[in-house]
């Protein structure tokens, strides 16, 4: 049955890989940016979830896509504000964007509240233009807050 899970999911990855390869020109970049696909669309069931059909229909259209993985200790206080720092001086070179996936993963003893979105909340408002942002949240053994994002 594993095998053919696995076809299965190769199968439906095909277009999603497709679509990297069309828009990532270096290796290295490109197998960054699907492994950081990847990292979201195996993460453990989330809050908020990303599909393949998300990654699909949100890059399907527009130039190069990007990625980057950031992480700050999750207990920390303001932890969101320091993600929120990370994500900014890892993205301000990459501007303009006008599409981005952002998952966050944290530790299953320290979750992520509502009232700490607002830093992220506030970046998403600050970006000009149309701007399409798909963002998903899920659970983690490790002690850390991390954030897969990806930009084109």
């Amino acid at each position: 049955m594993k095998d053919l899970n696995s076809m299965i999911a190769t199968e439906v990855l095909k277009p999603v890989f497709a679509l990297v390869d069309e828009k990532v020109t270096l290796q290295e970049e490109r197998e960054k940016v699907k492994r950081c696909i990847m990292d979201v669309l195996n993460a453990p069931k989330g809050l908020v979830s990303i599909d393949v059909y998300d990654v699909r229909d949100l890059f399907q259209e527009g130039g190069v896509i990007h990625a980057f993985d950031v992480s700050v200790d999750a207990l920390m206080a303001n932890r969101m504000n320091l993600m929120m720092v990370e994500i900014t001086r890892n993205s301000t070179h990459l501007e303009p964007f006008n599409h981005a996936l952002v998952f966050f993963f944290f530790p299953e003893e320290q979750p992520l509240r509502m009232d700490e979105l607002q830093p992220f909340s506030d970046w998403i408002e600050s970006i000009t233009g149309d701007f399409l942002i798909k963002w998903g949240m899920a659970p983690q053994s490790k002690q850390e807050l991390r954030a897969i994002v990806l930009l084109q």
